[in-house]
């Protein structure tokens, strides 16, 4: 079988429905409810965007399945050349952080528009921390554990070595994702390389505010300058960190009523459908700024509400967009384990049919351990974070007078 062919695709997506309609049954969720109340304005953006969440997801996914083929057979990490892949590749990380930037801008923009309620960054923060921190530490817990099995819990770089290497691991890859006990993380843990965007927008975000020319406190506005100026030191790919930018430019567009109104119909998936054919033809490589633009078009046409009648409401989009950032981190770890542990060295050799049997077979685990990692250790957190937030906002009170606040 042809390892770009659109079957396994299929496969994939059914599997993935399946494990999600047996998950919903065994753990008591009604996704088709959360679908099918009221969706009148933000209410149908949350819920599209949310589908489009777990639709990338999916295409995050089916780009590492191909990935681990090559992998296996030379311990190389190295992309398909197929226009698809080099699209799933690139470009799916850069519609998460528009994504990421929509969402946030839209809050700070409510909050503006909401004297009376005004932007708590003390609860951002804290809430954000709490979302991201537990699952991430406990998917480094199951890498962690799987290095010293595979090393026989024998030490082969010195403990000073291992316990910085571990840090930098713990730092969100921050400081480096060095090689752990002379072990290469890049086919378990390789997705981590995004999340230091992710908090350095979060960081830099009191700048947007101040740009809204909203209230902010020295102390955040401070943070902001210091993160911005780490950023520079710290040198990322400036084209993925300006899909923070174009989600932010569309959190403007989407406020504006008439264009809402056309984009929510068939002219809307008519143009959502053009654009991503000229982003994913015209465009080879992905990384052009063509390509960002029409995707950027087509992600704003969603985010008006367009569900490209009905695609995104879908029961497996919806729960995968849900559970997403489980599924983010934890899916590469399951498919090394199916490799690696369950079928070892014949691995290697496997078919091209034989090695998207085993893709299939890990959904049918990933999905579990991500309904599992959701319930038991995700929404645990993040209801705690309000608690947490309210505490310390009490602490900090308590010093309020130190503040100087600009407006």
């Amino acid at each position: 079988m042809n390892l770009n062919s659109l079957w396994p695709a299929a496969g994939a997506l059914l599997v993935a429905a399946t494990a999600v309609f047996l998950c919903d049954k065994l753990f008591g969720v009604h996704s088709s409810s959360v679908v099918n109340a009221k969706t009148n304005g933000q209410g149908s953006r949350h819920i599209v965007l949310n589908g489009l969440r777990g639709l990338v997801i999916f295409s995050v996914f089916m780009h590492h399945a191909t990935i681990f083929h090559g992998f296996l057979r030379t311990g190389l990490w190295l992309t398909s050349q197929s226009y698809l892949q080099v699209h799933l590749g690139i470009n799916k990380v850069f519609v998460l952080f528009m994504l990421s930037g929509f969402l946030f801008t839209t809050k700070l923009l409510n909050a503006k528009a909401n004297a009376a309620q005004p932007f708590n960054w003390l609860q951002f923060y804290v809430s954000r921390t709490m979302r991201l921190v537990p699952v991430y530490f406990f998917m480094l817990w199951i890498v962690f554990a799987m290095i010293a099995v595979i090393s026989d819990f024998t030490l082969k770089e010195p403990a000073s070595e291992l316990f910085k290497h571990i840090i930098q691991w713990a730092s969100f890859t921050l400081f480096g994702a060095p090689k752990v006990n002379e072990f290469e993380l890049t086919a378990i843990a390789g997705v981590v390389w995004s999340l230091p965007y992710e908090w350095f927008f979060y960081f830099m975000l009191p700048l947007l505010a101040w740009v809204f020319r909203m209230p902010i406190s020295m102390p955040y506005l401070i943070l902001a300058m210091a993160a911005s100026a780490c950023l520079v030191i710290w040198q990322p790919l400036w084209d993925f960190m300006s899909g923070f930018a174009f989600g932010a430019a569309m959190a403007l567009i989407v406020r504006v009523p008439r264009l809402v109104q056309i984009c929510s119909g068939r002219m809307g998936v008519v143009l959502v459908v053009v654009c991503l054919t000229l982003a994913a033809t015209a465009f080879p490589t992905g990384m052009a700024l063509g390509s960002r633009i029409f995707i950027f078009l087509a992600v704003t046409v969603m985010a008006c509400g367009n569900s490209l009648m009905g695609l995104l409401k879908l029961r497996l989009f919806q729960s995968m967009g849900e559970r997403s950032y489980s599924i983010y981190l934890l899916h590469s770890v399951v498919m090394y384990v199916m490799f690696k542990f369950a079928i070892g060295a014949r691995s290697a050799t496997l078919s091209g049919s034989e090695h998207w049997l085993v893709i299939l077979a890990s959904i049918a685990v990933f999905i579990p351990l991500c309904y599992f990692t959701y319930r038991w250790i995700e929404q645990p957190f993040i209801r705690y974070a309000p608690y947490l937030s309210n505490w310390l906002s009490n602490q900090v009170r308590k010093y309020q007078s130190a503040f100087v606040v600009i407006r």
